[in-house]
C-alpha cells in the first residue's frame, strides 16, 4: 500500500462501526467475536498497549473498521475512549483484498469460507490487474491470478487451486455443505466439486450419510448440535436491538424484563379467565 493512501491518526472509539460488505462472498466473511479471545488480547493491551492500530476508512463523518475488528473489541472492553487507527484511502476493492489477507489464515474458519475468500481475492486482483496492466510489448498477459497469490499471500499454488475448484461449488452445494457440516472436510468438497452442479449437493448427503455409518452419533444428532450452538452463540453476540426486533417478529417476551439482555426468551403465559377452576395455564402471543 502506498504511504501517501494511509495515516494514523486517535479516533474516538464510538465513531468507529463495522459495515458489512455485500454480497453472497461477504455474508460469510463476518463473524462473531470468540469472548474469551477478546479477554485475552485486552488482558495483553492493557498491560503492553495497542502495539498494531486498527485499519478504518472514512465514511462520511464517521470510519468503517477494515481490519483489526478483536484489538477494537478488547479496547472497548477496557474502557478507551480512543484507538490508533490507520485511515486508508485505497479504493473498495484494494480494501477488500487487505480485508480478506488479513482474516485468510484464522484458524477458526472452516476450510469452505477461507476457499471463498482466497478465491474472491483471486477474482479480485485479476480484475485489477486487467483493469491497469497495458499490453505487453513483447506479448504474453499478466502474471496469472494462482501465482500471484501464492507469492502475495505466502501460499502453496496447489493450495490455491484446490481453493479456486472448491469455491466453485454451487450455492446450493455450498449450503448443503455447511448443514450437514461438511464445510471443513476436503476430501468431501473437493469430490463434490468435481460432480456436474446438479448433482453436487446430492453426492455430499451420500458422503454424510457414508460418515455416519462409521460414527456413533447419528448424523441428525450431530447438524442439531451444530445448529443449536450456533444459534445460542449468535444470540449471545447480538445487540440490543437485534434482540428486541427478534423479539418482537416471533412474539416473544424476556423472562427477566428488569434485564432484557440477561434473561431467556418465552412465551408469554395466558391470564385464567374467571371461570377456569383447573390449574391449568394457556399461551398466548405477547405483544
Amino acid at each position: 500500500m502506498n504511504e501517501n493512501m494511509l495515516k494514523i491518526v486517535s479516533l474516538p472509539v464510538e465513531s468507529i462501526e463495522q459495515v458489512p460488505v455485500q454480497g453472497e462472498r461477504a455474508v460469510r466473511f463476518i463473524h462473531s467475536y470468540d469472548e474469551k479471545q477478546i479477554a485475552s488480547l485486552a488482558e495483553s493491551m492493557e498491560e503492553v498497549g495497542l502495539k498494531t492500530p486498527i485499519t478504518v476508512y472514512a465514511v462520511g463523518d464517521k470510519y468503517a473498521l477494515l481490519c483489526g475488528g478483536y484489538r477494537l473489541e478488547a479496547a472497548r472492553l477496557l474502557g478507551w475512549t480512543h484507538i490508533d487507527c490507520i485511515v486508508t484511502e485505497e479504493d473498495e476493492t484494494i480494501r477488500r483484498m487487505w480485508q480478506i489477507s488479513e482474516n485468510l489464515h484464522r484458524t477458526n474458519r472452516p476450510r469452505l469460507e477461507r476457499y471463498i475468500l482466497l478465491s474472491e481475492w483471486v477474482e479480485l486482483r485479476g480484475q485489477r490487474v486487467s483493469a491497469q496492466s497495458a499490453p505487453k510489448p513483447q506479448g504474453g498477459r499478466p502474471q496469472g491470478g494462482t501465482r500471484a497469490a501464492a507469492r502475495e499471500l505466502g501460499l502453496d499454488r496447489d493450495y490455491v487451486r484446490r481453493a479456486i475448484k472448491i469455491a466453485s461449488l454451487s450455492q446450493d452445494a455450498k449450503e448443503t455443505a455447511r448443514v450437514l457440516g461438511l464445510h471443513d472436510h476436503k476430501k468431501a468438497l473437493l469430490e463434490a466439486a468435481d460432480q456436474p452442479e446438479d448433482k453436487q449437493s446430492a453426492f455430499l448427503l451420500e458422503f454424510a450419510k457414508s460418515l455416519e455409518r462409521k460414527m456413533p452419533c447419528p448424523l441428525a444428532a450431530r447438524t442439531e448440535s451444530r445448529q443449536y450452538s450456533a444459534l445460542n452463540k449468535a444470540w449471545k453476540n447480538a445487540g440490543v436491538f437485534v434482540v428486541d426486533e427478534f423479539m418482537r417478529d416471533n412474539n416473544l417476551v424476556y423472562a427477566d424484563p428488569e434485564r432484557p439482555q440477561g434473561g431467556a426468551p418465552t412465551q408469554q403465559p395466558e391470564q385464567k379467565a374467571p371461570e377456569q377452576t383447573d390449574d391449568s395455564e394457556g399461551i398466548e402471543q405477547g405483544e
